[in-house]
């Protein structure tokens, strides 16, 4: 069974131009699947949210990406929080939930 305690957890509050977003990369169990050889499947996603005044917006996600390991994870958290700028300035879908 899953164990959230072994599991990746990378979350972290980053301030852009006086707004706030909330980066989060988890591994988590894929359950998906009824076949019986898929009880233990993990992927990894990193998820950026909306934070203003640090309430984090769970249902309207600004952007997403996942991975098949643990270490493409940590290194993917890291190149989401290096590219949030234009992730966030340039992605027509994000300035559209952002109501720009």
């Amino acid at each position: 069974m899953f164990n959230k305690n072994d599991s990746l957890q990378l979350k972290e509050f980053v301030a852009l131009e006086e707004k706030q977003y909330y980066l989060s990369t988890i591994e988590m169990e894929v359950r998906h699947s009824w076949q019986k050889d898929h009880e233990r499947i993990c992927v990894y996603e990193t998820m950026v949210f909306a934070a203003p005044q640090g309430e984090i917006d769970y249902h309207s996600s600004l952007y997403h990406c996942r991975y098949r390991t643990k270490e493409e994870a940590i290194a993917g958290h890291q190149r989401v929080r290096e590219e949030l700028p234009r992730i966030i300035f340039t992605c027509k879908s994000c300035s559209n939930k952002l109501g720009n």
